[in-house]
């Protein structure tokens, strides 16, 4: 499973303008990955690896 800040980073690491940093949208996928693990960080808690 993509970590939902790899995708930031590698958005980053292809070179990216100033326009490019605005205009950013991250997927679906990483919107729900960082959803549930806000979620889960206020009820359950996280593991260290999340």
């Amino acid at each position: 499973m993509l970590r939902a800040y790899e995708e930031i980073i590698d958005f980053i690491a292809e070179g990216t303008t100033p326009g490019q940093v605005v205009a950013f949208r991250p997927s679906e996928t990483t919107k729900v990955r960082v959803e549930d693990l806000i979620d889960r960080e206020k009820t359950t808690g996280l593991s260290s690896d999340e």
